[in-house]
Order: structure tokens, then C-alpha cells, then sequence
């Protein structure tokens, strides 16, 4: 439990920024802008003080820390190398400011290991009750279902959401094993958590991140010939989800037919892919320094005869090419 003192205020801080950040790790599927809570709670931790011990004790890999610095650093100056002006390089530079304090200091909030298993539970609350209302959408009657479908879309955002799913999925099987009295609590959570990642979640990610996950789990649990194993039974669920979910083989069919035909229809997910990802390799040759830092929001370089390319580069679907080309 999170409770509050009245005399050590320097505590209370790290409290309120640690019920400010479950509530944003809860409401993650329900709204991306409730995320500026976990920035509140991050900033919250730094007013708090002490924590250049935490710091420390966080990040103790001296060469990680200064590749962190150096790459903020390195897009504060970009910012002020946008062509559209300061404020939208500022702009592009806030966004990865906000990263960077999530990631650094929020964790100070959650050092004692009672918060975090609070933080861990507001993750798969979250997902766990978003599944069962995208399960209760997809059983319904065909009109309820419709009403019902049309609010459900504006809760997540299918890529983060399904990502959190399998997160989700990865964690209840630690569980499972750890914890014996709450075991067939989490059991009856997994199945609804999976069919709504394979026969309800319209993309894909979610699930390449689950296979990985289920790697993990495995040589975490039982080594390599663990990992082996649950690479067969993996590999037997997905035969067995392709053959009972259609969205899935959609899904699978989607991927072969978008890059063996990538040469004649360039107008698929996939093909904006490679298509910018070809073009973000040309426009960093022409500019080796970069574009400036924020500056996908008005596409980078010169437009292109490609429809894809109208704006210019708005993304490049690569992490490394992102911050390249910036």
C-alpha cells in the first residue's frame, strides 16, 4: 500500500508520483495523453531530491548513462537546426526529453519492490479488463457489437495496445509459476488476453512481440533446450491459430502478398516501409549531418515524385534511421 506521512514530505513526493504514474500505466490502452501523468510523476521524482543515489543505482553502466546525455544533448542542438523554425525543432526535442525523464526517473518512484509489483498489476489490470471488454464486443449480437465496436476503437491504439497484451501475457506466466494460490486466477486471465491479441487485435506487432516473449520466458525458465521447446509449441499454436482465426490469416497472407507485389502496388503498409526506408538511406547520403530534430512533421527533404514521398520523409519506420536522418 501507498500511504502518506505528515511529517516526511520528501517521501510523500515520491508516493504522489508513484500513484500518478499507476494511474498513467493503467490508462495507457485508454488514452496516449494520459501519458503526460507519467512525465508529471518522472518531474515529481526529481523535486523529491535525493536522487543521484538512485540515479546510481538505476543506471550503473557509466557508458549508457553518457550515450543518454549525449544523445539529448545532441537533440537540443538539432532543435535549433530545424528549417521550420525553433519552436518545431523544441517541439520534436520535448518529445524525447519526456522519454528520457520517464525512463531515468520515473524508476526512482517504484524502487521499493512493493510499488513495483503495484506497477506491474496496473499493466495487466489494464490489459486484462480492455481484453475482456474487446472479447465482450466481439460475442455480442451483430447491433450491440457495432455500438460497442465503434467505442472500443477510440480506447487504444491497436499496435501499443497489442504490444501491451503480450507484455501482459509475458508477465501472468511468471506468475503462474511464482505463485502458487493466485495460479488459476492468472490461468483464467491468459486465454482472454490471446484471443483478443490473435482473433480480435487488427495488427501484428503485438504478436511478433509475443513469439519473441515466449523465447525469453522459456530460456528464462529452462535454458536452451527450454526455449527449444517452447519454440515447437509456439510454432504448433500459431498452426493451430491460423487454421480457427481468419483475421490472422489475413494478416499472414497481408505480409507475403505486400512484398512479393511490392513492385506493382506500392500502396500497402508495407510498402510505405520499404518505400521510405529506401528513400531515408538516399536523404541521409544527401545530408549526412541531418534535417534537424522534429522535423517528421513536416517530411524531410525534397518531395518526391512517389505519392508515398509527396510530403516528404514523414517516416522513415526505422528507430536507427529516425534519429539518422534528425
Amino acid at each position: 500500500m501507498i500511504t502518506f506521512s505528515k511529517t516526511n514530505h520528501k517521501q510523500n513526493i515520491l508516493n504522489l508520483a508513484a500513484v500518478l504514474a499507476l494511474a498513467g500505466l493503467f490508462f495507457i490502452p485508454v488514452s496516449p495523453s494520459l501519458n503526460a501523468l507519467l512525465v508529471v510523476a518522472a518531474l515529481l521524482t526529481l523535486l523529491a531530491g535525493q536522487w543521484r543515489e538512485q540515479w546510481k543505482l538505476l543506471t550503473n553502466h557509466s557508458a549508457m548513462n553518457l550515450l543518454a546525455v549525449s544523445l539529448l544533448i545532441l537533440f537540443f542542438i538539432g532543435a535549433f537546426h530545424n528549417p521550420f523554425g525553433l519552436s518545431s525543432g523544441l517541439k520534436g526535442f520535448y518529445k524525447y526529453l519526456t522519454h528520457f525523464v520517464i525512463l531515468f526517473f520515473l524508476p526512482i518512484a517504484f524502487i521499493h519492490q512493493q510499488k513495483r509489483r503495484l506497477a506491474y498489476n496496473a499493466i495487466i489490470l489494464s490489459a486484462v479488463l480492455t481484453a475482456a471488454f474487446s472479447v465482450l464486443c466481439y460475442l455480442l449480437p451483430q447491433t450491440a457489437k457495432h455500438y460497442l465496436h465503434r467505442s472500443a476503437a477510440h480506447l487504444y491504439a491497436p499496435i501499443p495496445y497489442g504490444i501491451l497484451l503480450a507484455y501482459s501475457v509475458f508477465m501472468l506466466a511468471h506468475r503462474i509459476i511464482d505463485e502458487p494460490p493466485y495460479r488459476y486466477m492468472y490461468l483464467l486471465c491468459l486465454p482472454v488476453l490471446l484471443f483478443t491479441l490473435f482473433y480480435i487485435n487488427i495488427e501484428r506487432t503485438g504478436i511478433v512481440v509475443l513469439l519473441a516473449l515466449v523465447l525469453l520466458f522459456t530460456f528464462q525458465r529452462w535454458g536452451i533446450k527450454g526455449m527449444l521447446v517452447g519454440g515447437l509449441i509456439t510454432l504448433t499454436s500459431l498452426f493451430v491459430v491460423y487454421k480457427t482465426s481468419v483475421l490472422f490469416r489475413i494478416k499472414l497472407h497481408n505480409v507475403v502478398t505486400t512484398v512479393t507485389d511490392y513492385e506493382n502496388n506500392q500502396k500497402t503498409s508495407v510498402g510505405y516501409r520499404l518505400t521510405f526506408l529506401t528513400a531515408s538511406i538516399d536523404r541521409l547520403k544527401e545530408k549526412p549531418m541531418g534535417y534537424g530534430t522534429g522535423l517528421y512533421t513536416h517530411g524531410i527533404g525534397t518531395p518526391g515524385t512517389d505519392p508515398h514521398l509527396r510530403n516528404g520523409i514523414t517516416n522513415p519506420e526505422n528507430s536507427y534511421l529516425h534519429v539518422a536522418l534528425q
